[in-house]
């Protein structure tokens, strides 16, 4: 009985020590389900929804690997969607996370309350204020809010047909060209010797002026209109002298007049030029490759012309990984070329850039590095406002206004300052309080 008692309690044993080695395993194994369910909920991409008019998919591609876990979705929109796109889509709430502004839009962003403010915890972009010379054209109306960061900056330019400037005497190389345009006679000078030919330098009216008020910008930091001083009223008297004698086309490279002039070989400079032009060209015209090159504006200028900004939707979900993916771009982590006619912003990317990624064939395998580099290094950061779309009609008119009539440069300039004051005046108290 005592070995048949032993006997029954060992095989009870075992029956007990199998069941719990059963139970060991059930438990070990649901274990693993739940660290292999939480693991990949873990790993679950969180995603990210940019706007743009510019597509960065290799950029994109190199961010999400070196940033795992982060997904970014990219909606392309035409760049003349854009501004309606994303009034409709923040006013609504339903915008994306992160947003890539052009300049001249952006500043009407500048007082909704609708971007995120990138000076706040826990972003910190303050760090980076040494670093970003247009630190200025991202700030809220009031000054106390960092809304967005530029991407690139691309100067004011002049575009010529070097053939055409050779033919007729003109110095055609882009260093010697760019300084003798810094006299507003030599401009004259040029425009009267092709205009019996039908060729012209001018496409409007505006310019000469332009150059010289995008070198300062329009409004002060108290929101004053700045008074561009005597190389204003230079480039006046020059625009009154080629209006009086037909010299100004009427047309540029985005009219049907300014196309077919160009294509015509009529229209062989653009004075007033920014750096997308050239794309523009090479669709229009690709049989004048080679023919056209690229240099500094006239009068000496070094004006800035536009920038691409990023920003971020103050709703945004997912504020943290939208900022990661707005510092990596702004800052350049990826040293991928994009746009070979626009710089970088961030000074440390732009001393990182190579003279290879700016030959332009279109240009005549032009190097065009040394004089983005040059004019982006001088040109001057001012600030956008809400009022820069209503400024520059306001400018336009008044100079059209100034030429059609035998007056004083200095007159006319005062009057232009003056109808900025009384049409802008109770919306620039409104900013201002």
């Amino acid at each position: 009985m005592v070995v048949k008692a032993k006997l029954m309690l060992l095989v009870g044993l075992v029956f007990i020590m199998l069941a719990a080695a059963g139970c060991k395993e059930s438990i070990d194994e649901n274990d693993k389900n739940v660290l292999h369910n939480n693991t990949h909920a873990i790993q679950k991409d969180i995603e990210i929804e940019f706007w743009t008019w510019s597509p960065l998919y290799g950029i994109i591609d190199k961010f999400e690997s070196d940033n795992p876990g982060i997904k970014v979705n990219t909606r392309l929109l035409d760049y003349f969607q854009c501004k309606e796109e994303y009034i409709k889509a923040l006013t609504n709430g339903d915008g994306p996370d992160v947003m890539m502004f052009y300049s001249e839009m952006f500043g009407t962003y500048t007082i909704n309350g609708v971007l995120q403010d990138l000076l706040e915890e826990p972003f910190n972009a303050g760090k980076y204020q040494k670093d970003f010379p247009r630190w200025d054209g991202g700030l809220s109306i009031d000054n106390k809010k960092l809304l967005s960061l530029t991407y690139t900056t691309a100067p004011q330019l002049t575009l010529y047909r070097s053939d055409i400037m050779k033919e007729n005497g003109f110095p055609h190389e882009p260093e010697e060209l760019a300084k003798f345009l810094e006299n507003p006679d030599n401009i004259l000078a040029i425009a009267s010797k092709l205009k019996p030919k039908n060729k012209y330098i001018f496409q409007w009216a505006t310019d000469l002026p332009n150059i010289v008020r995008f070198s300062t910008g329009t409004f002060d930091k108290d929101l004053n209109p700045i008074r561009h001083e005597e190389l204003f009223n230079k480039a006046l008297d020059a625009t009154k002298v080629a209006f009086k004698d037909k010299m100004i086309l009427s047309g540029n490279l985005w009219t049907k007049e300014g196309q077919d002039a160009i294509k015509a070989n009529n229209l062989i400079m653009l004075l007033d030029a920014n750096s997308y032009a050239v794309n523009e060209l090479e669709k229009l015209v690709p049989e004048q490759k080679g023919l056209w090159r690229l240099t500094k504006p006239s009068l000496g200028m070094a004006s800035w012309k536009f920038d691409t900004r990023l920003a971020m939707n103050a709703r945004s979900k997912h504020k943290e990984q939208s900022w990661k993916f707005i510092e990596y771009l702004v800052t350049h982590k990826s040293d991928i070329i994009y746009d070979k006619h626009s710089i970088p912003e961030y000074l440390p990317a732009r001393k990182r850039l190579k003279e290879a990624d700016y030959i332009d064939t279109y240009l005549g395998n032009q190097n065009i590095f040394n004089i983005f580099n040059d004019l982006g290094n001088k040109m001057i950061p001012y600030k956008l406002t809400p009022m820069d779309e209503k400024v520059d009609s306001i400018y336009g008119q008044g100079i059209w206004d100034a030429v059609e009539r035998i007056t004083n440069s200095d007159e006319d300039i005062k009057k232009i300052l003056g109808n900025i004051n009384k049409q802008l005046d109770e919306e620039k108290k409104a900013l201002m309080d």
